[in-house]
């Protein structure tokens, strides 16, 4: 969620509901914020009509995933 006084007010006046910052989690690993970047790099700018749309098509990108993709994650 932004923090700038006049953006969180205009978003109140737009009624339009924004998604807060996960608290931090030692518990998410590279893969997880791999995944993430990668999900969100494609859906970024994209509208959805329902919370079913986005879940078909994040899972439909997670489903592209090859095993081999993310192994740099895992390297040192």
């Amino acid at each position: 969620m932004h923090i700038a006084l006049f953006v969180k007010r205009f978003l109140v006046d737009k009624l339009i509901h924004g998604l807060e910052d996960p608290p931090y989690c030692p518990n998410i690993t590279s893969y997880d914020l791999y995944l993430f970047r990668k999900v969100n790099i494609v859906l970024m700018g994209t509208h959805f009509q329902s919370v079913e749309a986005v879940k078909a098509k994040t899972t439909d990108l997670l489903k592209m995933v090859t095993p081999n993709e993310p192994q740099h994650c895992f390297e040192r």
